[in-house]
């Protein structure tokens, strides 16, 4: 998939407070020869309906759903 930060998608994702990944060249999305789902990222496949989690700063892909923290910086 193309894309990047300056992509129409990017940018309205910027401005919307939206996260969103919008640029990764390693996946590649299809369907088998019976109608099958299936995306590759790199040389690791991922079945339909795996849950996936993405970096959006790092554009890091990882197996499953990655649990995470914020922290709020007062003035």
């Amino acid at each position: 998939a193309a894309g990047g930060v300056t992509s129409h998608a990017g940018v309205l994702a910027q401005k919307f407070g939206i996260a969103a990944v919008v640029g990764c060249p390693d996946l590649d999305i299809g369907t088998d020869a019976k109608g099958v789902s299936s995306a590759r990222i790199g040389a690791y496949e991922v079945a339909e309906g795996s849950l996936i989690s993405m970096d959006g700063s790092t554009g890091l892909v990882y197996s499953g759903i990655c649990r995470f923290t914020t922290e709020r910086r007062g003035l």
